[in-house]
């Protein structure tokens, strides 16, 4: 600590290392790190082969800089200092850069010997091993294979700087296996964690995790505040990469509550359509929500392009979630004549059963594209597996999005929280003000309630009307009859 707070250009590669992780992960301040970073490794002499472990582990915390920074100032300079290190292993500092920098250049030759890196993680005592390999294997959808590895960094303690990516990596797994409770509790736990310690860096993961779980569920209110938290701190900091995450979860909860214009809006903050930046794995990742809701915007060309050129990036042999998110796309924007060959094409990819929120996903598209050219019959049976996925899943909004479609077709479903039950006095009061186009946070003062249960109150009472989005609420309501 003396030399890291001492004479930079008599700083060792390891106190340069710590300095840039410290100043980074505390204040966010990716422009030091880099700058200390990119320093200290252009010092180091030209080596062959791989990187000894200190120019290792700077070269790691460096990826790490301009990786939540997401400015090309900061990747461009990385890419000719991790170029090279032609020989690295899967879960080196130049492979990160590498799937970052284009995905769907990642060979299979590297998908195999990550997972034969993730198969040794049960013997590996290294907690440093341990987080790189979970931290590439988070973007290739492979964490399953980490979780017991980084749930015995979290169970035996030692570095807080360890423990805090292990619990981002069991949330971010909860999170993608529809695991929506166990995901925003880790979460919460890696945010408090980071308040106690000072890692601010790190509460935005959590604060991340947290949104997007709440979008998925269908809790607009608790989404939101999440992503305020990560945009008033990041955006600040020129942390680009981190805006860009709280914008896929935004647009995720948008797309639930059938807005999709805002949705729209938040997706083409993160990139334009028909683009897939380098260095911005969010784009691809969001791709999806940035398609449907250009499709439902009544943006069809836009939604093409960007089918394309997720189909151009060449993600869909990474795993099977990124095969089916591109196979959707694909039928979701392919011609009538080839559309329901596109989307049997989507659902029978092996392995899709493994992410549900998208396998729901794909159905919820087939089912409303169906409808819409007069199949209701075939559209019933996508809808309503779509609905009750979704309802297992506890996805809120977006089981009210497969029932309102059901019911477009003909089919009505009565029981608990389904359309046709009462409302009750507080959830019709609610409706009522909700109808007049009082934001949540304005019938909470009225009501003395909070805007979370105004919010829940909400999405209990848009499945009872058989509407999705509030802007139908005044119609329902006014042809409802009278509760007794």
């Amino acid at each position: 600590m003396r030399e890291v707070e001492g004479d930079p250009a008599a700083r060792s590669l390891s106190a340069a290392t710590a300095a840039g992780f410290l100043v980074l992960v505390t204040e966010g301040d990716a422009d030091t790190a880099h700058a200390l970073l990119t320093e200290a490794v252009g010092r180091e002499r030209a080596v062959s082969g791989p990187p000894p472990g200190e120019l290792e582990t700077a070269l790691f915390t460096l990826t790490l800089a301009s990786q939540c920074s997401g400015r090309p100032e900061h990747w461009r300079p990385l890419v000719d200092v991790l170029a090279r290190f032609r020989e690295a292993t899967p879960a080196s500092a130049a492979s990160l850069g590498r799937v970052h920098h284009a995905p769907g250049s990642v060979t299979e030759d590297m998908l195999r010997r990550l997972d034969e890196e993730i198969a040794r993680l049960r013997e590996q005592s290294d907690a440093d091993v341990v987080i790189r390999t979970a931290l590439i294997a988070s973007y290739l959808d492979r964490l399953p294979g980490c979780r017991e590895a980084v749930s015995r960094v979290i169970r035996d303690g030692g570095a807080v700087g360890s423990s805090m990516p292990a619990l981002m990596f069991v949330a971010l797994d909860d999170l993608y296996a529809g695991r929506w409770q166990a995901s925003a509790g880790a979460a919460r736990e890696l945010i408090g964690l980071c308040e106690e310690t000072g890692y601010h860096l790190f509460a935005q993961v959590g604060h991340y995790v947290a949104a997007m779980a709440a979008a998925q569920r269908g809790d607009l209110d608790e989404c939101r505040e999440h992503c305020e938290a990560v945009w008033g701190w990041s955006g600040p900091r020129g942390l680009r990469r981190l805006e860009n995450c709280a914008h896929q979860a935004a647009a995720r909860a948008a797309l639930g509550a059938a807005d999709f214009e805002t949705a729209f809006r938040h997706a083409t903050a993160i990139c334009a359509p028909g683009v897939l930046p380098e260095f911005n794995p969010e784009a691809v990742w969001s791709a999806p929500d940035l398609v449907e809701a250009a499709v439902r915007s009544g943006r069809h060309e836009e939604a093409r392009r960007h089918a394309d050129a997720l189909r151009d990036a060449g993600v869909g042999h990474l795993s099977s979630r990124f095969a089916l998110s591109t196979a959707t796309v694909t039928a979701i924007t392919s011609d009538a004549e080839d559309m329901v060959a596109c989307f049997e094409e989507a659902l029978a990819l092996p392995g899709a059963e493994q992410w549900p929120f998208e396998l729901g996903r794909a159905r919820l598209a087939y089912g409303e594209a169906l409808r819409r050219r007069g199949l209701n019959r075939a559209a019933r049976v996508q809808l309503a597996a779509a609905r009750d996925s979704f309802e297992k899943l506890g996805s809120r909004s977006w089981e009210a999005r497969a029932a309102a479609e059901l019911r477009a077709t003909g089919m009505t479903r009565t029981g608990r929280g389904k359309a046709g039950q009462a409302l009750t006095p507080q959830e019709l009061e609610v409706a009522r003000l909700a109808a007049t186009g009082l934001s949540n946070p304005q019938i909470a003062s009225r009501l003395f309630l909070s805007p979370r249960t105004v919010s829940s109150h909400l999405y209990r009472v848009f499945p009872k009307l058989g509407i999705t989005s509030r802007a139908e609420l005044r119609d329902a309501l006014r042809t409802r009859p009278a509760e007794s």
